[in-house]
């Protein structure tokens, strides 16, 4: 055979040879459509599907997964789009609770604030009614003093009218 085939002479038959011409045509006709059909339902949309996740991650959490290609791809992509949903309510959560501590701790300073002015003003008012006090206590004891003097004095005083002094010099 490998010497027929040497010489040029075939030893399959036409009509054989047409069979075996078309299965290959049809075989790459087939290979060629299942590729088409892959590409189109498979291929193309985890192509899209990654280029999404990637803006995702990226941080525009607000983009939607394409729901294409066959029932599973499409269904995964659904699910994509479901936890992204569930993540955008998640942060935004977050967002609300970050912007309610922000504002209860800025009305706990501005307390603080308005506390510690309070504080300040009683300390100084203290500080008046301290320096008050003394004086009182100041012209109190001079009060005392000048009472005890005039005490003194009136005592002398009788003392000279009734002449206890009066007598003695």
């Amino acid at each position: 055979m490998a010497a027929a085939v040497a010489l040029g002479q075939d030893s399959l038959a036409g009509p054989e040879r047409a069979l075996i011409a078309g299965s290959a045509l049809l075989s790459a006709l087939v290979s060629v459509a299942a590729a088409a059909y892959m590409n189109r339902t498979v291929f193309h949309p985890i192509e899209l599907a990654l280029k999404q996740a990637t803006r995702i991650a990226g941080g525009d959490i607000r983009s939607q997964f394409a729901e294409t290609g066959d029932a599973r791809v499409r269904h995964l992509m659904r699910l994509l789009n479901q936890m992204n949903g569930k993540l955008v309510g998640v942060l935004m959560d977050a967002n609300l609770s970050v912007r309610a501590l922000r504002l209860a701790t800025d009305e706990l300073a501005r307390g603080n604030l308005e506390l510690s002015s309070r504080t300040e003003q009683q300390a100084a008012n203290l500080e008046q009614t301290a320096a008050s006090v003394q004086q009182l206590t100041g012209a109190v004891a001079q009060n005392a003093q000048t009472a005890s003097d005039s005490g003194v004095n009136a005592a002398t005083a009788a003392l000279y009218r009734t002449g206890v002094y009066g007598n003695t010099m």
